[in-house]
């Protein structure tokens, strides 16, 4: 399982989440990632917009628009068929 890293600007320490599934939609990438490992119980999923992926340093952007994210829900629930996604 993939796991990206992001760096918390607040403490400086890094914070690693894992990535569940992936999916394109509208020529943007999204990426539904979880702070915790998939057998885990009580994650926090959190979905991110791929930016920069023309060679450059990638970067991820928190999707926080509710009708995008209630739409990549719907997306992201029907390729993991056996999440519910609140």
């Amino acid at each position: 399982m993939e796991q990206i890293e992001f760096l918390d600007v607040e403490s400086g320490e890094p914070v690693f989440f894992y990535v569940l599934e992936q999916t394109t939609l509208g020529g943007e990438r999204y990426l539904l990632v979880s702070d915790k490992k998939p057998e885990e119980d009580e994650a926090n999923a959190f979905i991110f917009c791929v930016k920069g992926d023309d060679g450059a340093e990638l970067t991820y952007e928190e999707v926080e628009d509710e009708q995008l994210l209630s739409v990549l829900s719907g997306v992201f629930e029907e390729l993991l068929e056996d999440v519910s996604i609140n």
